[in-house]
């Protein structure tokens, strides 16, 4: 054991005897849900019994409206930190439950810790950083999982996006939708957005397969509810390539739809076509790019 306080791995390979592969899978997690999530990690005022006096207290936390997810969030984080379960708080006026640990030594690392570092933790561990992300900032809707974002948060969509496709998720564009200005509520409290919103969605189905499901209740009911009993056909690379080019032509996604269904004998969707156009690639070419990237590059 390590003699004082709390300490980072000195590597993510399992070669530091004090990080067994479980803790380390935890702590991906647990950076996924603090890294632009709901999760924070901060230091506030905590009052003593000196009415005059107060300390700083030094803390890793979870705000959110599903106990489920901050259940979760305190079983990891009490494994990443080796420290005893913790009740959560709540709930609140606002409907939110807190699960909350206090670390000093936590806080000082993630404080100096560099978007490479983040990365190198999301690259060896992505099903667990990606859990952690999707658990925070996702949503469902038309047969997809989205993960949302802010413009200044750019670089994190981007790094979100790869791993979904390193770990074999069909994955949408990265796109801009809304207003600045715009009005929403988050964890039940309203805010106007000051910044373009961003978000790409994954696969309904491959989701379920390879991230099981979302911690919060009511996302992972309607995720269940939403694909239950419809299929997903594995589109070729090539039947992409003849409705790209069919749409260069001046075809609409109705007219592609049923040339593809005279000459071809498919029946491709009009928003899988829709969705082509706009750059999502066929399935052939998600798998053969993830063969040709290093895993954990």
């Amino acid at each position: 054991m390590r003699a004082f306080g709390w300490a980072p791995p000195k590597a993510l390979d399992g070669s530091d005897s004090e990080w067994s592969s479980k803790r380390l899978r935890a702590l991906a997690y647990v950076v996924g849900v603090i890294f632009k999530g709901n999760g924070s990690v901060y230091k506030s005022l905590k009052s003593t019994r000196n009415p005059s006096h107060k300390e700083v207290s030094y803390e890793v936390a979870l705000r959110a409206t599903s106990r489920q997810s901050v259940d979760f969030f305190i079983e990891e984080c009490g494994c990443v930190l080796r420290r005893k379960l913790v009740r959560a708080q709540g709930p609140y006026k606002d409907g939110c439950y807190v699960g909350k640990y206090r670390s000093v030594d936590f806080y000082k690392w993630w404080k100096e810790l560099s978007f490479e570092s983040i990365r190198a933790i999301a690259y060896a561990f992505p099903v667990q950083y990606l859990q952690g992300r999707f658990d925070s900032e996702s949503g469902v809707g038309d047969y997809a999982v989205y993960m949302f974002g802010a413009i200044s948060h750019f670089k994190v969509l981007e790094l979100d996006r790869e791993l979904c496709i390193k770990v074999g998720l069909r994955t949408g564009p990265l796109l801009p939708y809304g207003h600045v200005g715009e009005i929403g509520r988050i964890n039940g409290r309203t805010f106007v957005s000051k910044e373009q919103k961003l978000r790409f969605s994954v696969n309904a189905k491959d989701f379920l397969k390879i991230l099981h499901r979302i911690k919060v209740e009511e996302r992972n009911a309607k995720l269940l509810s939403m694909i239950r009993g419809r299929a997903w056909t594995p589109w070729s690379e090539s039947i992409r390539e003849v409705a790209i080019a069919l749409g260069n032509t001046g075809l609409n996604h109705n007219s592609i739809s049923e040339r593809l269904a005279m000459t071809r004998g498919m029946i491709v969707p009009r928003m899988t076509i829709y969705s082509w156009q706009h750059g999502t690639s066929s399935w052939d070419a998600y798998v053969q790019k993830a063969k040709s990237e290093p895993a954990n590059s």
